[in-house]
């Protein structure tokens, strides 16, 4: 837990959610949670995708998935995504250890996700990634 630091209420995270990003999607889960869903584009030139953040006062983070389109491309040779927590669930890392805590608003994970998609994109075509990672006890930029 994050001790001292007052967590956003699920509701008021919502809410900043819609008023941020019209268009998007609400589904209420038991125990007050929601999961969100909206579509974005990286840059001009990129597809669209569709991500999902689900969130409840139970959790200490979100877990964000990119759930269109899926299964998402990989780099001819590859056999998983890079930089995810989960290949099958296209759940995406979005950010080290200490950069986001629940005082902050989910909103953050907007921009973080669209990084790591353009990111994703170079990868996909060259098989180097090019965003920020921890790997093997190393940071890159």
């Amino acid at each position: 837990m994050h001790k001292g630091v007052k967590r956003m209420s699920t509701t008021a995270q919502a809410m900043k959610l819609a008023h941020d990003f019209p268009g998007s999607s609400f589904k209420r889960k038991r125990h007050s949670g929601f999961t969100w869903k909206h579509t974005i584009r990286p840059s001009d030139v990129s597809r669209e995708y569709t991500i999902e953040i689900h969130y409840a006062d139970s959790m200490n983070e979100p877990k964000v998935f990119v759930v269109s389109p899926a299964p998402l491309e990989l780099f001819e040779g590859a056999e998983e995504l890079p930089h995810v927590f989960d290949h099958k669930t296209q759940q995406i890392c979005l950010h080290f250890y200490g950069e986001w805590n629940i005082s902050r608003p989910l909103t953050d994970f907007i921009p973080w996700a669209s990084k790591w998609l353009d990111s994703y994109e170079t990868w996909v075509i060259t098989g180097v990634w090019i965003g920020k990672s921890f790997h093997n006890g190393e940071y890159t930029y």
